[in-house]
């Protein structure tokens, strides 16, 4: 992650990763998915700044 991120976002990025690793062991894939494009879309805001 680049330094121009606070703590706060680091940590829901973390958080996501964590419930979507989740959602897919439990074989929950369609929100596993979801989740998956949330982080991807923060990571992408994260590039524009």
């Amino acid at each position: 992650m680049r330094k121009r991120w606070g703590e706060g976002m680091q940590a829901a990025l973390v958080n996501l990763d964590k419930q979507m690793r989740e959602a897919a062991a439990n074989l929950e894939f369609e929100e596993a998915s979801r989740l998956r494009n949330e982080v991807m879309q923060l990571r992408e805001e994260e590039l524009t700044l």
